[in-house]
């Protein structure tokens, strides 16, 4: 062959590679990512991850399955999420494999088209299907430069959309990176991984691993799509509704120290039945069984529970004389005539660390005044709590108090314990809201406004 003609053909050849490029090149899609769903929709998603632990490691197996059942006026869906988990733990070198115990939820949310997560039916924790439906750029400058969803807790989601390559044609790689400042405390992130489906306007699959190297990691896929006519979805929407309204009127109750919780857990026993009574599909059926059972077969360790806690109230709380993180000793008795709030947190305790930005807002608020924060950590390495107290500089002292948490005596130890200008223990809290600075002011201010 000459050398003119192979020139030639070489560039005949380059020219058409490049028209292919340009055809059949992903690109970023014609305007931006978006879900697109149907009422009547059925997805369902199977997966497993694994969690390492020494020379042994959990494994949990997840199936999700999500119903599309309605379309709200602003565009966004109604969702509603059955979880169900089962986990095993393999065999150590001294342990025989286990099975854990299997669990299972009911939630319900609405979805936006660009993946954005409202109304859900456990509120302030978060979206339950955040596993996979994932927040989208809401527009090409996001699509270009990443985007970031903050949440509540003050953690951040910082997503990105991956360049395309030629095999991502009709297909679209989203990363998703999970940062914060538990993450910073642990030294620990998260990053997942999720093939989202231009056409079909969905994520596809799921991976997941976090550092360091020896930490978690899973995979989730779509294994099925399937569709219902109009009356499923409506009668499904109607009764998961019916059971979250209930669920959510019980735990109000049963978190009211005002009530006896023995009439309480009786009273939510029947509220349980009555919406039991009214509800055909099994997979709500199910649940409402299950919280009735639950009732019950805790219903006699929750009265003993709340009745040790009720004896502590109005009673002196337990001297103890403990040092602080610089080596100071610190004793309840020098805070006599002041209210004292008692922050009991260590690394490993999210909640601890959520609550720590408006525990600082609270210490600020009373600066100056007769009440006094002590965060109480509880870790065993002193300098475990020290990097954790660099990264949340608390403008309060950090008490180590390993070993302070049994003079309570209590199966579940309250994370606040508000102590009067008496020494008198005044009020426990286990858990967390997004409320809490108001909550705990609140509170504060009422004992102030009390004669010592």
């Amino acid at each position: 062959m000459r050398p003119r003609t192979k020139i030639v053909l070489v560039a005949i050849g380059m020219a058409l590679a490049g028209v292919a490029w340009r055809v059949f090149s992903p690109g970023p899609p014609p305007g931006p990512l978006r879900y697109k769903l149907s009422v009547g929709d059925e997805l369902v998603y199977e997966g497993q991850a694994t969690y390492p632990s020494g020379d042994r490691k959990t494994i949990e197996r997840t199936r999700l399955t999500v119903w599309v059942v309605a379309q709200n006026a602003d565009g966004s869906w109604r969702m509603v999420m059955r979880s169900q988990r089962s986990s095993r733990r393999e065999a150590g070198f001294f342990e025989a494999a286990r099975s854990g115990q299997e669990r299972e939820g009911l939630e319900a949310f609405d979805l936006a088209a660009d993946g954005r997560v409202k109304n859900s039916s456990i509120g302030v924790l978060g979206a339950p299907g955040s596993a996979v439906f994932f927040a989208l750029p809401a527009d090409d400058r996001e699509a270009q430069a990443g985007w970031t969803i903050a949440e509540w807790t003050g953690d951040r989601l910082t997503h990105r959309l991956r360049p395309a390559t030629w095999r991502d044609f009709g297909r679209r790689i989203i990363e998703r990176r999970h940062g914060g400042l538990a993450s910073e405390i642990r030294q620990a992130t998260q990053r997942v991984i999720a093939t989202f489906e231009v056409k079909r306007g969905l994520v596809r699959e799921v991976e997941f691993e976090a550092t360091p190297a020896d930490a978690s990691a899973g995979r989730m896929e779509l294994v099925s799509i399937t569709g219902h006519g109009p009356e499923w979805p409506r009668q499904l929407a109607q009764e998961v509704e019916a059971f979250l309204e209930t669920r959510a009127l019980v735990r109000e109750m049963e978190r009211d120290r005002s009530l006896k919780l023995a009439d309480t857990l009786k009273t939510a026993d029947e509220l349980l039945r009555e919406t039991r009574r009214g509800v055909q599909l099994p997979v709500v059926a199910e649940r409402l069984d299950a919280e009735i059972a639950l009732v019950g077969n805790s219903a006699k360790w929750r009265v003993e529970q709340r009745a040790k806690e009720d004896a502590l109230i109005g009673q002196p709380y337990p001297a103890w004389e403990i040092t602080d993180l610089e080596g100071g000793k610190r004793a309840l008795a020098d805070y006599r005539g002041r209210i004292v709030v008692l922050d009991f947190w260590s690394r490993n305790s999210s909640v601890g660390i959520w609550a720590m930005p408006q525990m600082k807002e609270v210490a600020a608020h009373y600066a100056g005044r007769p009440v006094t924060i002590l965060g109480m950590n509880t870790d065993r390495d002193d300098a475990v709590a020290r990097q954790a107290v660099e990264v949340l500089k608390p403008n309060y002292p950090t008490l180590k108090a390993q070993g302070l948490t049994a003079k309570l005596k209590l199966p579940n130890l309250p994370r606040l314990v508000i102590i009067d200008q008496r020494g008198m223990v005044r009020e426990l809290s286990i858990g967390f809201s997004e409320t809490l600075r108001a909550d705990l002011i609140k509170i504060v201010d009422r004992l102030l406004a009390e004669t010592p």
